[in-house]
């Protein structure tokens, strides 16, 4: 695995920014080294979690990438406010420091919590503006974010009777954002299912499930209709036993270039499947494998807000 070299960071600088990335959070050390990965020489200013430079990057830790941004002077409280106010937007806030400072300025332009969503409902057409203080006198400002959540983060309301855990949220977020789901009556794969969070989001939208694990399903999921389970090693499991599915689902625990290597054998076999994965890392992230999975055609990467250290990969044309 080629490793990224050091960070060059600075937390205050002069030099012209045209692009801010938002890491997400606890993932500011993965959104670094993605910098440095794809622009060794590049200088990155650090307010926190965000990052600013002069470069166009599409960064897979970004939760949210910024392109239309001031910097501008502030002379208090109220002035700050004012200036934001004045956009006529629905604005959220992104604090690093000056925490309380943040909080009075966001109360006098929006007060209240961000509503949760439920899945699949439809999304508003809210653009969110971003904002924050990079110093006391000082805030960044963006006024459209393309994206309807504040500062990038989206939030269910959870199902919690029946899910086995909450990785269901995973796929969860990527019907909601990034690809339609299933059709009723698709038939899907699952591969290492266990204990059934996924199983169980695809049967719910009217997806045949087969569920493919060495270990057993939880007993609630097993029981619902369209599920077919098959117990076995999704590694040893031959393409050409099963009848071609619709989708090929993963969100095994595994090296992603295990991950990788299942993957080619499937397309191999169907080349037209579709595919959502999640890429597992151990340690450091894999650029490398990354970058394998992008050069699939029909590919995209992303970090969602649900994933922890690892990333969603999705095939679909």
């Amino acid at each position: 695995m080629l490793k990224p070299g050091p960070v060059r960071t600075r937390t205050k600088s002069r030099c012209v920014v045209s692009f801010a990335y938002l890491a997400f959070e606890g993932y500011e050390n993965e959104l670094l080294s993605e910098i440095n990965y794809r622009a060794p020489k590049e200088v990155v200013i650090r307010n926190g979690r965000l990052f600013l430079l002069d470069l166009d990057l599409n960064l897979v830790w970004a939760q949210l990438k910024l392109t239309k941004f001031d910097i501008i002077k502030i002379d208090s409280i109220n002035d700050a406010a004012k200036k934001l106010k004045a956009e006529n937007k629905k604005w959220a806030a992104y604090s690093f420091h000056m925490h309380r400072r943040t909080e009075l300025i966001q109360e006098k332009v929006s007060r209240g919590k961000f509503k949760k969503i439920k899945f699949l409902e439809k999304l508003s057409n809210h653009d969110f503006g971003f904002w924050c203080l990079l110093e006391e006198k000082k805030m960044l400002k963006c006024p459209s974010t393309l994206n309807p959540f504040p500062i990038g983060k989206i939030e269910f309301v959870e199902e919690t009777a029946t899910p086995p855990s909450r990785a269901y949220l995973k796929l969860w977020e990527t019907f909601t954002l990034h690809v339609k789901p299933p059709e009723k009556n698709h038939v899907v794969i699952d591969m290492g299912s266990c204990p059934g969070g996924w199983t169980w989001v695809l049967q719910t939208i009217g997806c045949k499930v087969i569920s493919v694990d060495k270990a057993p399903l939880d007993p609630n999921i097993l029981a619902l209709p369209n599920i077919e389970f098959i117990k076995q090693d999704a590694f040893k499991l031959d393409p050409s036993k099963i009848k071609k599915p619709d989708w090929f689902f993963s969100d095994i625990i595994c090296d992603p270039q295990d991950l990788l290597n299942l993957v080619k054998k499937w397309i191999k076999r169907y080349p037209d499947l579709r595919f959502i994965c999640t890429l597992k890392y151990k340690g450091a992230t894999d650029f490398v494998t990354t970058d394998a999975f992008l050069s699939i055609p029909g590919s995209r990467v992303f970090h969602l807000c649900h994933n922890k250290h690892e990333v969603t990969w999705i095939k679909d044309s």
